[in-house]
């Protein structure tokens, strides 16, 4: 299996879409009619993904948690958004498991992410919100009523083959940040560290800072920061 595999697609309907509030609001979770619903668990043993498609040709793998009690598709806010469900979508029952994923790379989409606690605790329970992901899927994580993108930009199963989607159905899964504002971030201390502000403000700074080197600084310590820096750079 090389990057460019697709996961074999059976049985394509065309649907008219809902957004369910009841369905957790930053996940792939849908719910889909029962004649569709009753075919596919028939045909097909779980867990139960389809490829959605809008009408502008964007893509997103859902997960089945149930049947809607009307004809029509219920899915949660981030994928209505996600696919600018306008119009009908259809939707594509996925005949083959997808596979599980050993290696996921992401990386934020603003250097705002530094003010997220407790970073990797935060991510892995978003991504529990997600049965499949796919490679160039955005992510939102919420934190104090902030929101944080964040962009899936490889899914790596053994043998460090690359693949467009991988199931978290079961199993571990490790998270690979690549930080792409490290440069950003550095330039925000030393202009920190040069100005006005309290110690306090400093010290939450090189707070946030540390969380994401891995850094066990005590001290508000630029050189040995920016030593930090070009070795976490050089690791990535």
């Amino acid at each position: 299996m090389d990057q460019n595999t697709e996961f074999i697609l059976y049985d394509t309907y065309p649907l008219k879409v809902k957004c369910d509030e009841t369905i957790e609001k930053y996940s792939n979770k849908i719910k889909i009619p029962f004649y569709i619903f009753n075919i596919y668990i028939e045909n097909h043993k779980g867990p139960y993904n389809v490829l959605l498609t809008s009408n502008e040709g964007d893509n997103i793998y859902c997960n089945v948690i149930e049947k809607s009690p009307k004809n029509e598709l219920l899915v949660s806010s981030y994928i209505y958004e996600t696919l600018k469900c306008k119009k009908n979508v259809f939707i594509t029952l996925c005949k083959d498991k997808i596979p599980k994923g050993e290696i996921i790379q992401i990386q934020p989409c603003s250097k705002r992410f530094i003010e997220i606690k407790n970073l990797d605790k935060q991510l892995e329970k978003l991504l529990s919100n997600f049965s499949v992901i796919f490679v160039h899927q955005k992510i939102t994580l919420v934190q104090e009523l902030k929101t944080y993108d964040f962009l899936i930009t490889n899914l790596i199963i053994e043998k460090d083959i690359k693949i467009p989607a991988i199931s978290l159905c079961g199993g571990t899964v490790k998270l690979d940040l690549h930080n792409p504002f490290l440069e950003e971030i550095e330039a925000d201390i030393k202009k920190n560290k040069n100005s006005q502000n309290s110690e306090e403000e400093k010290e939450k700074i090189v707070f946030n800072y540390k969380q994401i080197l891995g850094c066990e600084a005590e001290k508000y310590d630029y050189e040995k920061i920016k030593n930090l820096r070009k070795k976490a750079y050089d690791s990535l």
